[in-house]
């Protein structure tokens, strides 16, 4: 081998040097990002498991007892209109029966 190719591996050598320790970088920080990425996999699963536990079971609570509140709800202001038709009736039909009476007994 001679100085020339000598030379050559040298200069390669420099420019690989530097990279091993940012091939060594990226392996130390991907291992990082893989503990990081577990720990937020773990996070997840027990969030899931939460709702699918403890917050869907109330909240399907909720909603079967308030459904039939909105069922109720829904007829109130037809009973109220049908409320204030008999009211009006009734009132009618006791002015009616007063006057009636009215006249009969003279006053």
């Amino acid at each position: 081998m001679d100085n020339r190719d000598l030379e050559l591996l040298q200069a390669i050598q420099l420019i690989l040097d530097p990279l091993k320790d940012d091939v060594k970088d990226l392996k130390d920080d991907m291992k990082d990002v893989k503990e990081r990425l577990t720990i937020v996999e773990d996070e997840t699963k027990r969030t899931a498991l939460i709702i699918e536990n403890r917050i869907e079971p109330k909240l399907n609570m909720l909603y079967d007892g308030y459904m039939p509140l909105v069922e109720k709800v829904r007829y109130v202001p037809e009973d109220i209109a049908n409320l204030t038709e008999r009211v009006e009736i009734l009132e009618f039909t006791h002015k009616q029966m007063a006057a009636i009476i009215k006249e009969k007994l003279g006053v």
